[in-house]
């Protein structure tokens, strides 16, 4: 899932980004799909100059505005100066949906006229192991739009990035895709930030508009968090939160909808990688995953006896569990990977989780 997903950011995605909703209860755990890594190589240094904060660029009316002030992403993972007028606003979210956290995802916005820019930047709960131009060259090598990959040296405050560029802007989609960076933090995990502009902004020089505000790219004060701890996580229920306690090398995002939250748990991986994910859910209207298919076996929940159901997909291994809490109050666990032996740390942990004050 998370190279799925990196295809459709860095390389140009046929949805656009401004209106694609979130639903609030999705297995969105790895995909466990295998390819064979793209030969590594030397890179390329970047094949565009540098352009100053001020230039006048040919994107539309757009190419002719400064940058603007700095702005923390990412919850202050990343500072970066975007094009003046751009705003922080989180992707439109359906009603039944939530928005995206803040930790994982930001969306810069800008609209001016007819014409739209818009950033997404994408925590990947990935580090950068040894073969991460390798597998960033794969990436690019199975994207369906022709871009190439280059190294970038104009970023600050320690960062290590990489540049993905189109061939050519594909303005048939109504999010057109004009940059791609990857950046390594200083803790050496891996961000991503996706430039697009709408068809009616769409000239070569929003490659440059792009690039002149990702050139201010410093890291930000907060790092991620993968020690081994205790996560106290909002249960709903009133005056007690779930306590959950996680192995290192695994982190947490909560989506929090009208009338219930998400806890999703990602491991922190070398980009490239996967491994067991979950997620647990309170709220009043769960939604299991599972088929009639699946077989079941008897394990606790949150501490409490559950009968648990698994079924083996495309994907891999899953195991849930639904069980009420409080009055018309639910909560749903769903653990995700390649074996049922690889789940079973995350499974045990949710187990074995407390919901107290």
């Amino acid at each position: 899932m998370r190279l799925l997903l990196l295809f459709a950011l860095a390389c140009g995605s046929t949805q656009d980004p401004t209106d694609e909703p979130i639903a609030p209860e999705t297995d969105t755990t790895a995909d466990t799909a295998t390819t064979d890594p793209a030969p590594s190589g030397p890179l390329p240094a970047s094949s565009r100059p540098a352009v100053g904060p001020d230039a006048s660029l040919d994107c539309g009316s757009v190419g002719s505005r400064s940058l603007g002030d700095e702005v923390a992403l990412l919850d202050g993972r990343l500072m970066m100066r975007p094009v003046q007028g751009a705003t922080i606003e989180a992707r439109p979210w359906d009603i039944m949906g939530a928005p995206e956290p803040t930790t994982s995802e930001t969306r810069l916005f800008l609209e001016a006229g007819d014409e739209k820019v818009v950033v997404m930047v994408s925590e990947l709960f990935a580090t950068a192991g040894d073969d991460l131009v390798a597998q960033l060259q794969q990436v690019v090598a199975e994207s369906a739009l022709p871009t190439r990959l280059e190294r970038v040296a104009a970023v600050g405050g320690g960062l290590e990035a990489y540049q993905v560029l189109p061939e050519t802007l594909d303005t048939s989609t109504e999010a057109v895709f004009v940059y791609g960076l990857y950046v390594v933090s200083p803790d050496r995990t891996v961000q991503h930030l996706a430039f697009y502009v709408n068809p009616a902004a769409a000239e070569e020089g929003c490659i440059d508009l792009a690039m002149r505000s990702a050139a201010t790219l410093r890291a930000g004060e907060r790092t991620l968090d993968r020690s081994a701890r205790t996560w106290e996580l909002v249960s709903g229920v009133r005056g007690k939160n779930l306590k959950l306690p996680l192995p290192a090398g695994y982190s947490v995002i909560t989506q929090q909808g009208p009338d219930f939250w998400v806890h999703r748990i990602f491991p922190v991986t070398d980009f490239g990688e996967r491994g067991p994910s979950g997620l647990i859910y309170f709220g009043g209207h769960p939604s299991p995953f599972g088929p009639d298919s699946a077989t079941t076996f008897e394990a606790p929940l949150l501490g409490e006896s559950a009968t648990w159901r698994r079924w083996t997909d495309e994907r891999g291994f899953h195991a849930e569990a639904l069980r009420p809490i409080a009055d018309h109050w639910m909560t749903h666990a769903s653990v995700m990977g390649t074996s049922e032996a690889e789940v079973q740390v995350l499974r045990e942990a949710i187990s074995g989780a407390q919901i107290a004050p």
